[in-house]
């Protein structure tokens, strides 16, 4: 995902509170490698607008998943543009789905 304009995946959550001072959940980018080489990317403070904690978590789990998401919707377009092409096959390409939309969910 270099190609693209943002920060590239893993995107993981760090749902410090109730440690924190605030209610929130940070998104750090390099969920691979060393705490030093993370990178922050948002902080989700869930105590605004009627947000509770386990909703804010939610919002910040499928926030993460976006990278994830975007590319095995990419790739599951491309498939269905040219299936016979370089490409992985239908049973891969549904599995990187589910695998991505279990991490929006937090299954993963």
């Amino acid at each position: 995902m270099t190609d693209r304009p943002w920060t590239p995946g893993p995107w993981i959550v760090d749902a410090g509170w109730p440690n924190n001072r605030f209610p929130s959940c940070e998104l750090i980018s390099g969920g691979i490698g060393k705490p030093s080489e993370h990178r922050a990317l948002a902080n989700v403070v869930v105590r605004i607008g009627g947000h509770n904690y386990a909703e804010g978590v939610a919002n910040a789990r499928l926030i993460a998943a976006a990278p994830d998401l975007y590319e095995a919707l990419t790739t599951a377009a491309d498939y269905i543009d040219n299936p016979s092409g370089d490409m992985p096959s239908a049973t891969i390409i549904v599995h990187a789905a589910r695998a991505a939309l279990a991490k929006a969910m937090g299954e993963s």
